[in-house]
């Protein structure tokens, strides 16, 4: 057993320096080229936040996320310092497999680069748009994964921690508070997906909803059946909330009954 954490060990170690090597050589070089930080700059140096990445480890399970800062350089200017947040699909190919990593991976990809500009094009305040959302900074993500599996694909979102933002205490069980604002958030992203429908009849293009059908791929059929469970939170989540109430106190059911009706 020792044996085999360290070779666990290890091959997280190797795994770890191949991709700050390929950050630091080929994504963001790539990324500057391209004016995704700021127009005429180029890269000088990535510098992870932790050495191991140890500090975002939990912060997501279906991918594997390393916050850090990206140093420009400009002419006629000082070098200046952006924070990203940078996604990799999930090392664990068992795992990206049974979580459909890959089809998911894609379509954040999708919706910032395709989705998101269209949406904002058809909102009363496009900015106010752009700015419930990270932004979006590069992504070299396709549909076929590429033939390493897709474990040189990323996706690289300004880091909100400078703004202020940080992950919620709690992982597995947010309180009533965390998940009403998630719950307002996708009020908001549904309320301008409903727009954007709705102003189909001037859109110049296709119909937004065909635009969605024709860029996104299925990612809840899996192994011959559907992922989708509509009973599955509103029983999963009160039977549990039943469970802990007694040590969490007389509200907790009764919030947690709230959520889901505000949910529905």
């Amino acid at each position: 057993m020792i044996a085999d954490r360290c070779n666990s060990d290890d091959d997280d170690n190797a795994m770890w320096s191949y991709r700050m090597e390929y950050l630091n050589t080929i994504v963001f070089p790539q990324a500057a080229a391209n004016g995704a930080f700021v127009p005429g700059a180029e890269f000088a140096l990535f510098r992870p936040d932790d050495r191991d990445g140890t500090a975002a480890a939990g912060d997501q399970f279906a991918s594997d996320i390393v916050f850090g800062t990206v140093t420009l350089n400009r002419p006629e200017w000082p070098a200046s310092d952006v924070s990203v947040v940078v996604k990799f699909k999930n090392a664990d190919a068992r795992m990206s497999a049974m979580m459909n990593m890959h089809q998911k991976f894609y379509n954040e990809y999708v919706f910032y680069a395709r989705l998101l500009p269209e949406l904002a094009a058809n909102a009363a305040d496009p900015a106010a748009t752009f700015a419930l959302f990270p932004r979006f900074l590069y992504s070299n993500a396709t549909s076929d994964c590429g033939t390493d599996g897709g474990q040189q694909q990323v996706i690289v979102l300004a880091s909100l921690a400078p703004a202020g933002y940080r992950a919620a205490d709690q992982r597995v069980f947010l309180d009533v508070e965390h998940v009403l604002l998630a719950l307002r958030k996708l009020g908001a992203l549904h309320g301008l997906s409903y727009n954007a429908k709705a102003a189909d009849n001037s859109r110049t293009g296709p119909p937004f909803a065909d635009l969605c059908s024709a860029s996104l791929v299925e990612t809840q059929w899996f192994d011959g059946h559907w992922f989708k469970s509509p009973r599955f939170l509103s029983g999963w989540y009160i039977e549990r909330c039943a469970q802990i109430q007694p040590t969490l106190g007389n509200s907790s059911l009764d919030n947690s009954k709230s959520v889901i009706r505000y949910n529905e």
